[in-house]
Formats: structure tokens, C-alpha cells, sequence
């Protein structure tokens, strides 16, 4: 498989810096720039595509869902391997207690903001590319019809009404903004072309910005019993729901993220 192949060139890129990296000169920040420069960029490369997202992650926590991950992923254990051996720790530390000393994250969030900036950037184009909007129009019905495509990925990171399928209302409810921000990112990504003798790569930063918003639907006046969800509280990964006293929705309730 292509992920397959990544996860086989990224550690091969990994055997050269880490022959090339002497720990006693450089320091543990320098040594992470490298690797962001060189080994992380060959491990997320096309990313945008074959990113994997579970199925069923809304009953694991945060700390199962990434040592979930980190069990699974090929090329995070490219990024672990790397993490260790520049701390010198035996291969079986734990993970979270790596990225904690290192300041890291897990490289599945770099898929995860790569996915959606792409998918993103695909909105804004696909009115003004017939051939690009027949693309995505073929996997929203594949994903439509109950088959896995590249959209069922991205409808497990956006939040959409359950009730519409869309980021809209239903009729006769009016949205309410509850929550409004944005988040800005900078990455540095790695180029390179082939020359008569020698291959020449250069490094250039991309920056990126994302806005985002949360609504809450308002009935207008009086709609039909059915027509809407009943409100089970709030909870947040520190504070708990005051309904249930607990991280946790009420019976026969499920979560929707917010904001």
C-alpha cells in the first residue's frame, strides 16, 4: 500500500539524520527541527489523501484514542523511534510520556489540519472547476450511499447538524451563534528536483489560518414535537455536565462537538 511506502521511506530518512545527528553537539531543539524539516515532511507526505480516521472514537477517551493510534500508525513510529533515541530512553517508554518531555504532539494531528485545509481549499474552488466538482460530488454520493470514501473521512472530523446533514437549521429553527475564533499555524515544508548530477532541495514555510463557528438552533414559535433534539447539558474534558455530574451525555443522549 502507498501509506506502506511512506512509512518505509520515512524510517529510511530517519536512518540517515540520526547517522548524521551527533547528540552531544546538537541540541534536543535543533535535532527536532531537522526531523520537522526532513524525516516528518516524508512521513506526511499525501497525507491530505490517505489519512485514516476510526470509526468508532466517540466512546474512547483522548488518552485511549492516542495510544490507539500510536499502536496502529506506521509512521508514528517512525516519529517515536526518533523521539526516544534523541532522549535515549528504552523503546518501550511510554509515548505520552515522550511527547510530554519533548513538548510534542502525535503526527496524526498534522494529517488531520492538512485534511481539512485541503478540503477546504477544494470548497472554495469546486464551483468554478466542473471537473473538480464532479470529483467530490462522486465521493459525497459514495459516502451518501453507505460506501467508505475520501469524504466519510472528513465528515468524522466536521461537526454537522444530524438533523439536516449540512451546516445549516432545519425550517422554522433560526441559528444562534454561540461560539466564534479562528487558529493560525505555520509549517515548513520541504522541496526538491532532480539535476543533471545532483538532487537540490530547499525549505519554505507555508502559513495557514482557519476560522470556525458554533451554532445552536433556536425554534421560531411552535414546530412539530419531533422536529428537533432535547438539550443534555454541557461538559468539557476538565469541567463535567451538571446533569449527569460526569464527562458524559445522559441516557439515550449523544455528543456533539462544539467549537
Amino acid at each position: 500500500m502507498a501509506k506502506d511506502n511512506i512509512s518505509d521511506r520515512g524510517m529510511k530518512a530517519l536512518f540517515s539524520l540520526k547517522s548524521a545527528i551527533d547528540r552531544e553537539y546538537l541540541s534536543v531543539f535543533t535535532s527536532l527541527k531537522l526531523f520537522d524539516h526532513t524525516v516528518k515532511q516524508v512521513c506526511l507526505y499525501g497525507s491530505e489523501i490517505w489519512s485514516e480516521f476510526e470509526k468508532d472514537t466517540g466512546s474512547l477517551s483522548p488518552y485511549e484514542f492516542i495510544e490507539k493510534w500510536f499502536k496502529k500508525s506506521m509512521i508514528e513510529k517512525v516519529n517515536m523511534s526518533f523521539s526516544k533515541w534523541l532522549l535515549g530512553v528504552h523503546k518501550r517508554t511510554s509515548n505520552l510520556a515522550v511527547m510530554g518531555e519533548l513538548g510534542r504532539y502525535p503526527l496524526f494531528i498534522d494529517t488531520i489540519v492538512r485534511t481539512v485545509s485541503y478540503w477546504a481549499n477544494l470548497q472554495k474552488r469546486r464551483f468554478k472547476k466542473p471537473l473538480l466538482n464532479d470529483c467530490l460530488k462522486l465521493s459525497e454520493n459514495l459516502h451518501n450511499n453507505g460506501s467508505t470514501s475520501w469524504i466519510s473521512g472528513i465528515n468524522k472530523i466536521l461537526q454537522k447538524n444530524p438533523l439536516t446533514g449540512d451546516f445549516s437549521c432545519p425550517e422554522d429553527y433560526e441559528a444562534v451563534l454561540v461560539d466564534r475564533g479562528s487558529r493560525s499555524a505555520r509549517e515548513s515544508r520541504r522541496s526538491c528536483h532532480r539535476s543533471w548530477f545532483h538532487n537540490r532541495c530547499s525549505i519554505y514555510f507555508v502559513w495557514g489560518s482557519a476560522n470556525y463557528a458554533s451554532y445552536w438552533c433556536v425554534a421560531r414559535g411552535s414546530v412539530h414535537q419531533q422536529s428537533g433534539f432535547q438539550f443534555g447539558g454541557l461538559y468539557t474534558d476538565t469541567v463535567p455536565n451538571l446533569l449527569t455530574g460526569s464527562k458524559s451525555c445522559p441516557l439515550f443522549y449523544y455528543p456533539l462537538k462544539m467549537g
